[in-house]
């Protein structure tokens, strides 16, 4: 059934009531520190504002078609290229009396599309156009196929309700990706993406955001998107890292609640110039959990009660708003409350403007407010980081985490949770194996935040890549990561994605070690038995619990890192120092010793002895050791004749 949706035609009403958290207008002495982004340029929006909405099928468009010659002629053309299939069309009506018809057309593949409208006036004149999408832009031509201006301007929507509660009409995004698939994450890149559901058809003139943004010098890409589809969105989503930025432009969709309460629950990108679909809160959802490196580190919703109606429905399940924040690093900014469309425009850009040239959250939050209020609009700009807001700033360049030294070459080990259900080939019941963990390690490059590895290592079945970004380096602050490959022979042809937390751990002999820990997604995979496994609750920590952790080199070996923690209690539960050794070869005695011991189930030998005795070894002794660990992990029935043969 197609998802029909009906325009909020007030645009005022009263004032959403404030109250303390994120609905927090600010006290107006946030201590911007700056002066801000400057002067911006007022919105300029046409008049006429739409009254009707709506969707059409085959049927109704073949009754439009006859209406112009042009129109005929176009649907020849488009048909002797191969778009040949009605894809979708909609007519919108203003209140001067317009009446606009589009259609679109597509060719077998069913992923490109033609499109052509017709707009009527109250005087009966009609006008016909083909759309012609190009350069992030679209381009109006007529049947002599000259360019011309768009056949209709009008007002954009900024706020939508939803008729029903069938959110699962047409869908707007194809299918979410697994984790397993190649999401395109340039390490290194930094982007700015505007995605604006309205273009020049509407009035909706982004441009002064891209030069701001290019003026900060923080961004490598700034992308500008009129009329954006799906596609750009999915893509923001996903194939971003915490250091990009999202400005997205639309119209929210409200889903009716109890009493007069709403729920916003998307909102819309464009179809055809004159058309739009919804990118839903679950759509949102399942894209952000899948974004390998943690998706755009901030969010700003330009629309219509984007943050909600101010009631306690604003944060039900499946609030849009709620799903974009779901993330401890993500800044997400959005508006209670409804307003006119040049309002919301411009209090974004102010905001915009003032967080990225070095106001604090809280004081750009309060100068487009400012904005707002003289404007007497009943919109409030909020964002769900208000507790923190004085304190946050915008990280300008990503220069500054290793003080331009970007450490090389540094060992990295993962500590990966096996716990898992495999399928038998022959259709048998399924079971689970004693595997425990995979534990194994790589040496990794950074250049600023972000980091990339690989290690290949035949005897164990070990050929992993790894790459990632971290957002800083003490205690609390993420690390994002991903790793496919082979972990061991047992574990093969997988891919994990995880978020890490910097844990308050300390190491006294290795004071440059960092340990983090955190949950994981990962793909099926192939064990030595040749059957497909998936895990139950993959984390990046071994099966004792022990995190995984980063050895960066000492500052006399060339590279120089913050150490983390103070020396005492660790944030999980242990203290700090001990018996940790780790040689240049990514060689870890106390892991090696303890799993040892461990499976001898004997007091023969202390740890702080077997350290000792590992750390006099040799290195191929060394290297076959920890080869055995990572191989068999706490797999005692496979890992002692391992580790004998190793010291024979």
């Amino acid at each position: 059934m197609i998802q029909k949706l009906s325009i909020i035609l007030s645009i005022l009403v009263l004032t959403v009531a404030c109250g303390g958290g994120d609905n927090d207008r600010g006290n107006g002495d946030s201590g911007s520190g700056t002066t801000g982004g400057g002067e911006l340029t007022p919105s300029s929006l046409p008049a006429n504002s739409i009254t009707k909405m709506d969707n059409i099928d085959e049927g109704e468009w073949n009754k439009v078609v006859p209406q112009h010659q042009d129109l005929g002629m176009f649907k020849t053309q488009f048909a002797a290229a191969g778009f040949k299939i009605y894809h979708s069309g909609g007519v919108l009506e203003d209140n001067e009396n317009n009446i606009l018809h589009w259609g679109s057309y597509t060719n077998e593949d069913g992923i490109n599309r033609r499109f052509m409208a017709l707009n009527c006036g109250g005087s009966g004149a009609c006008n016909a156009a083909k759309i012609v999408f190009k350069g992030g832009d679209a381009i109006f031509r007529n049947g002599a196929d000259e360019t011309i201006d768009p056949i209709l301007t009008i007002r954009p929507p900024m706020m939508k309700d939803l008729e029903g509660k069938d959110h699962d009409g047409k869908s707007t995004v194809s299918m979410a990706l697994n984790v397993d698939s190649d999401i395109n994450v340039e390490l290194g890149r930094r982007r700015m993406i505007v995605a604006n559901t309205f273009g020049t058809a509407y009035g909706v003139d982004l441009s002064q955001l891209q030069s701001m943004a290019k003026a900060t010098g923080a961004f490598t890409e700034i992308n500008m998107h009129n009329y954006v589809n799906s596609a750009v969105i999915e893509d923001a989503l996903q194939a971003s890292t915490p250091f990009d930025a999202l400005i997205w432009v639309g119209a929210s969709v409200r889903e009716k609640m109890s009493g007069k309460a709403y729920k916003t629950i998307g909102m819309t990108v464009n179809d055809g110039v004159y058309g739009d679909r919804t990118i839903k809160s679950a759509t949102v959802k399942e894209l952000l959990k899948e974004a390998p490196l943690g998706g755009p580190g901030l969010v700003i919703l330009v629309a219509g009660e984007s943050r909600g109606d101010g009631s306690s429905e604003q944060d039900a399940n499946l609030s849009l708003f709620k799903e974009f924040a779901s993330s401890q690093t993500r800044i997400v900014v959005g508006f209670q409350g409804r307003g006119e469309a040049n309002d919301l425009l411009d209090a974004a850009s102010r905001f915009t403007a003032d967080f990225m040239n070095g106001m604090t959250l809280a004081a750009a939050r309060d100068t487009a407010n400012a904005l707002l209020e003289g404007r007497a609009s009943s919109a409030v700009l909020v964002t769900n980081r208000s507790s923190q807001a004085e304190e946050i700033t915008f990280k300008g360049s990503l220069d500054t985490l290793w003080n331009g030294q970007d450490p090389k070459q540094v060992i990295t080990t993962i500590n990966f949770n096996i716990a898992n259900l495999c399928f038998p080939t022959d259709g048998g019941p399924a079971y689970s194996e004693k595997e425990g963990q995979a534990s194994f390690f790589v040496k990794v490059d950074f250049e600023g935040p972000f980091f990339s590895g690989s290690r290949t290592s035949a005897d164990i079945n070990l050929d992993v890549k790894i790459d990632g970004v971290m957002l800083g380096n003490q205690p609390g602050d993420y690390v994002y990561l991903r790793f496919s490959g082979n972990l061991k022979p047992s574990v093969s042809d997988i891919s994990v994605i995880g978020a890490g937390i910097i844990l308050d751990k300390f190491d006294e002999d290795n004071p440059t070690r960092i340990f983090f820990n955190g949950d994981a997604d990962a793909s099926d995979y192939i064990n030595d038995k040749g059957e497909t496994c998936k895990l139950k609750t993959p984390k990046l920590s071994g099966a004792t619990s022990q995190p995984s952790w980063m050895q960066f080199p000492k500052p006399d070996e060339g590279n120089s890192t913050s150490s983390t923690g103070s020396g005492g209690s660790g944030g999980d539960g242990e203290s700090g120092g001990g018996t940790t050794s780790e040689s240049t070869g990514g060689v870890n005695c106390t892991d090696i010793c303890e799993a040892g011991i461990k499976c001898m189930e004997s007091g023969a030998i202390t740890v702080s002895a077997c350290v000792t005795k590992c750390q006099n070894d040799g290195d191929a002794e060394q290297q076959t050791a920890q080869a055995c660990l990572d191989e068999h992990g706490d797999n005692c029935a496979t890992l002692m004749p391992c580790m004998i043969a190793a010291s024979q």
